[in-house]
């Protein structure tokens, strides 16, 4: 599991925990279900909440030569889409 050692919780602001956004850390990919998890996001997400993804985009043959960003984005209803930001990888 990670981290290998094990690290003191972060202090945070309590307008962090009622935000509603959520986060992935890392490369986007396939196999990691990154797809799935945006349309569940989707089918649940209250009016304010956004999805935040860090980490590098990767093409994949799954999304018929689109990257799996791409076709993160495509799934979702066109009202949400606004709501999906992409940092990119941060390292």
């Amino acid at each position: 599991p990670y981290p290998v050692q094990a690290r003191p919780p972060l202090d945070r602001d309590d307008a962090v925990w009622s935000v509603g956004d959520v986060c992935h850390v890392g490369r986007l990919e396939a196999r990691k279900g990154v797809l799935e998890w945006t349309l569940a996001w989707a089918a649940v997400a209250p009016e304010t909440s956004a999805l935040h993804f860090a980490g590098a985009d990767t093409p994949a043959a799954v999304t018929g030569g689109r990257t799996i960003g791409a076709a993160m984005v495509e799934a979702l209803p066109p009202g949400l889409r606004a709501r999906v930001h992409f940092h990119g990888s941060l390292t």
